[in-house]
């Protein structure tokens, strides 16, 4: 071979190494980034989520290569199904849908996701029932029966709406249902082409707000006796508790309001990294001073490590209970993680299979 071809192969071939060796220092570079599925744009759950996936990215990008993304979805449902495509690394899911997912039960019959694990739990999902008063005059959640309403969209409300007033004697065939977000419920109402609606959101929700400030709709609050709340508990896998929203939150509130929430959980599969989980639950309980004011959720739901394992439905991650055990915080024995407790069940059914509390 002449001397200058050799030249040219020699030169080549070093290129191309040089190449490789950025390519792989490039990839090593980058950063790992775990999806969040949240909410709809303008619930809590995708405001505070976001505001969460910025506080992990700013503190875990540099030391540990991480970021975190924010995405809008249709809600626990659609969240859940992103876990399970591994569409997902972290979700938003209230109550109802982590433990009938868990076990298999209810509109989740014969398919138990075994894989579900709780980081810690979050803000309460709140069930907001608003109605115009020409169709609701009694103020009570009872009054929705027969009128037209949105239940929420398919994957943000729908499945507690339905569970919440099936357990209440209203079924589906009670009402004239349509499926609308919470915004598009907003609009619904404005427009004069529903007459009530189940906003499923955080505390002080933007959407109830502006349906409760619009008085040209007339607007009335839907709220829960303590023996509504108590039916729904016992006769649905729902469980929740009656919430008391504090006179001024909402706009002409001058007296509290009750209704019913139930929690809401940060979750993840069992096979996230350990190390990962361990990073994420450190940051979200030591830097709230960073991004946790002014969301309208009380502090301490978002401080307190002993509020965020207190009667927990699922079973930790156990890099989450890594963390939890370092605070001093005592785990129930349902939310053991099962690789630390191969002997124990990693939680009691919360629903046995019967008939859908839902009406459908």
């Amino acid at each position: 071979m002449p001397r200058q071809t050799a030249l040219k192969a020699c030169l080549s071939l070093m290129a191309v190494a040089l190449l490789c060796l950025a390519g792989a220092a490039r990839a090593q570079d980058d950063p790992r980034v775990l999806i969040f599925a949240t909410g709809p744009t303008v619930t809590k759950d995708f405001a505070i989520g976001r505001n969460m996936a910025t506080l992990w990215s700013l503190n875990m990008a540099q030391e540990n290569n991480l970021q975190c993304k924010a995405v809008t979805t249709m809600g626990s449902e659609d969240n859940l199904s992103m876990l399970k495509l591994r569409k997902a690394d972290l979700a938003v899911l209230e109550r109802l849908v982590a433990t009938t997912a868990r076990d298999g039960v209810a509109l989740y019959a014969g398919a138990p996701f075994g894989q579900l694990r709780a980081i810690c739990k979050l803000w309460p999902n709140v069930e907001n029932f608003v109605g115009l008063r020409g169709a609701a005059t009694g103020g009570n959640i009872l009054d929705i029966k027969g009128r037209i309403v949105s239940a929420g969209s398919p994957g943000n409300g729908e499945y507690s709406t339905m569970a919440i007033l099936g357990a209440l004697g209203v079924h589906r065939d009670d009402l004239q249902l349509r499926f609308l977000d919470p915004f598009e419920s907003y609009k619904a109402l404005v427009a004069g082409q529903i007459e009530a609606a189940s906003i499923a959101d955080g505390p002080a929700s933007y959407c109830v707000q502006q349906v409760l400030a619009n008085k040209d709709l007339n607007p009335v609050y839907l709220q829960f006796s303590a023996e509504q709340v108590a039916a729904v508990n016992a006769n649905s896998p729902y469980k929740g508790w009656r919430m008391e929203i504090a006179p001024n939150t909402y706009p002409g509130q001058t007296e509290a309001l009750f209704t019913l929430a139930q929690d809401n959980y940060l979750v993840c599969r069992a096979d996230l990294d350990a190390e990962v989980v361990y990073l994420l639950a450190k940051v979200f309980f030591e830097k709230y001073s960073q991004w946790g004011s002014g969301l309208g959720v009380p502090p301490e739901v978002l401080t307190d490590a002993k509020l965020a394992v207190a009667d927990l439905a699922l079973p930790l991650h156990e890099g989450a209970y890594k963390f939890f055990k370092e605070q001093g915080v005592s785990v129930p024995a349902q939310a053991m993680p099962p690789e630390l407790a191969p002997d124990q069940p990693a939680a009691a059914p919360q629903a046995k299979a019967q008939d859908d509390p839902s009406g459908e």
